[in-house]
């Protein structure tokens, strides 16, 4: 990545992982047992920074971050914790308290953020808009902090009416207003949004079940159909939303109604994989066939390591997913994949 010299680098979560020494390691590991103290969340960015190769990247070109749920713990809600018993009492909730404290202390004093951006209390104000002049508009969103509780206990591929819950929320009612200040306000050729979390629909259940991606937007579909009719209705153009977490690279193209592929498109996401988690990966590209049966808004599969490097003119969003064969030694030549384009005011993508 380095070696291209980007621009700006959108890094969207799990920077590091809270985890226990060896539990994630399979390309290098870190020392400690799982984060919980500031001092313990301080030594775990130190150990990362370092990487010669983070390093580098760090100095030769910006980041915008944003984070995910390792950067604090795994799934966490707000305030709950990963596999949060209700039953415990607010003790849960105190205790989380104080572990969320330090890990927001130590991401703000060891990432590139402004001093303004220092946290309060629990609190650690993260989403912002940044303007490439007419060419883009970016709306850096949180998707952790204000959340309420995943449903089904953030069950993999359970689905039902908690999904729908108008009172869940992905963003909070402030970013969630926000967000549509934004959007409205661009003056820009592309409204993208870079987050964390599977956008689209992400259905592995053949037949009529809904299935779903909990942890993601599938288990906040009000939240998406919100933004989604937000989009249709002031006929937001351009809209592309960047996306991290799941370890593989996807392409989606966007509808406000996932069931219905002949309703009108309304923008794409571009999901990356990781750089190191999960290993070298495999050399397919087919996340299995009830994934495109039950997808069809789904145009790309990839399980390689690497990254998305997007070039972006008031005529094209180009999108090419930058791989590698293996990650668990080094000198694999990085290569493109896959690439897509997006025509300025043509929604939906199409192969480069």
């Amino acid at each position: 990545m380095a070696e291209e010299r980007p621009d700006v680098v959108f890094h969207l979560g799990d920077y590091l992982y809270e985890y226990a020494a060896g539990v994630n390691g399979k390309v290098r590991t870190h020392h400690g047992d799982e984060m919980n103290t500031l001092a313990e969340y301080r030594a775990r960015h130190a150990q990362y920074k370092t990487d010669p190769d983070l390093r580098l990247l760090h100095a030769t070109a910006p980041f915008v971050v944003t984070w995910d749920d390792h950067e604090t713990d795994n799934n966490y809600a707000d305030l709950s914790p990963e596999n949060n018993d209700p039953g415990q009492g607010n003790d849960t909730t105190a205790r989380f308290a104080a572990r969320r404290r330090a890990a927001y202390q130590a991401y703000w004093e060891h990432m590139p953020l402004r001093r303004l951006r220092k946290p309060v209390d629990t609190a650690l104000p993260l989403y912002r808009r940044l303007e490439y002049g007419a060419t883009a508009t970016f709306s850096v969103l949180d998707t952790r902090q204000y959340r309420t509780n995943q449903p089904y206990g953030d069950k993999w591929q359970v689905s039902g009416p908690d999904q729908w819950d108008p009172k869940a929320t992905i963003l909070g009612d402030e970013q969630h207003a926000w967000l549509e200040r934004s959007l409205a306000r661009s003056r820009s050729t592309w409204n993208v949004v870079p987050q964390q979390i599977y956008f689209a629909n992400w259905d592995a259940v053949a037949g009529p079940d809904d299935g779903g991606y909990n942890d993601g937007w599938d288990g906040y579909r009000a939240s998406r159909d919100r933004v989604l009719g937000y989009v249709e209705e002031r006929r937001i153009d351009n809209f592309v939303v960047l996306t991290g977490d799941v370890h593989n690279n996807w392409t989606n193209d966007l509808r406000r109604d996932f069931e219905r592929p002949e309703t009108r498109l309304l923008g794409s996401e571009f999901v990356t994989t990781s750089i190191t988690s999960g290993g070298d990966g495999s050399a397919t590209h087919d996340p299995g066939q009830v994934y495109w049966d039950e997808n069809p808004h789904t145009k790309y599969y990839s399980s390689r390591r690497g990254y998305v490097r997007c070039s972006v003119s008031k005529r094209q969003y180009t999108a090419d997913y930058r791989v590698v064969d293996y990650v668990t030694r080094p000198g694999a030549p990085v290569r493109t994949d896959k690439s897509f384009v997006i025509e300025a005011g043509v929604p939906g993508v199409q192969d480069a």
